[in-house]
């Protein structure tokens, strides 16, 4: 049997829910597998119970994959997906699930992100990035939204950063080590507590990242080896 490609993985969980594929035999299986993959997050506006599809991704199905891919998770939805590079500009790489919605990341930081609804228009990291790699001090960063006039508000945090601990995580085989970095903000409105995992070469391989008040927390995972 010949290597499955995590499009194919997560088909078969979308078949496993009993999702109706039934189409035009004219339709081409990659359309097919193209809409399997939009059903994961078509399902929450439609109040149907998410299809969690982790168990079925294997090793061998995210090195067969031509570009790396990233897994991600909604925690306040319970919605998950796998991101695809689609770009990278000036060191941000923007990253995307089928359904078209993107988070870009800085240095794994999340920066800006489309489709989620209260999105982050644009993010500033520069001094915030530095401090977590050291794991200790402290620094600002910067989120803008967009208001109910479609006006940029621009949000500053105070943010603190400390390492908990070292964590060896295992990545569907991959075992990496790393440093669990916390990085805790607030402003007078908000407050939020993101976690890193920091492996060699000061990769992010994992990351709890707080969006927005509405949004909440994103979980992101690197799956592929580099």
């Amino acid at each position: 049997m010949g290597k499955k490609t995590i499009a194919a993985l997560i088909f078969g969980a979308m078949t496993l829910a009993g999702c109706d594929t039934a189409r035009d035999s004219a339709e081409q299986p990659t359309d097919i597998i193209s809409r399997a993959v939009q059903t994961v997050r078509s399902q929450l506006s439609a109040n149907q119970p998410p299809v969690d599809f982790r168990h079925l991704l294997t090793r061998e199905a995210i090195d067969a994959e031509t570009g790396p891919v990233m897994l991600a998770h909604v925690e306040d939805r319970d919605a998950y997906a796998v991101l695809s590079l689609a770009g990278q500009n000036r060191g941000i790489l923007t990253w995307r699930a089928t359904d078209g919605i993107t988070l870009s990341l800085q240095h794994d930081i999340a920066i800006a992100s489309r489709g989620l609804g209260q999105d982050i228009m644009s993010g500033d990291i520069s001094t915030a990035y530095p401090a977590l790699l050291h794991g200790s001090g402290d620094a600002v960063r910067i989120h803008d939204y967009l208001d109910g006039e479609w006006q940029i508000e621009r949000r500053s945090f105070y943010c603190t950063y400390a390492v908990q601990n070292t964590e060896s995580i295992d990545i569907y085989g991959i075992n990496v080590n790393t440093r669990h970095v916390t990085e805790a903000c607030n402003n007078p409105e908000f407050s939020f507590e993101n976690e890193y995992w920091i492996g060699q070469g000061q990769r992010i391989w994992q990351s709890r990242q707080w969006i927005s008040p509405t949004v909440g927390y994103v979980m992101l995972q690197h799956l592929s080896r580099s």
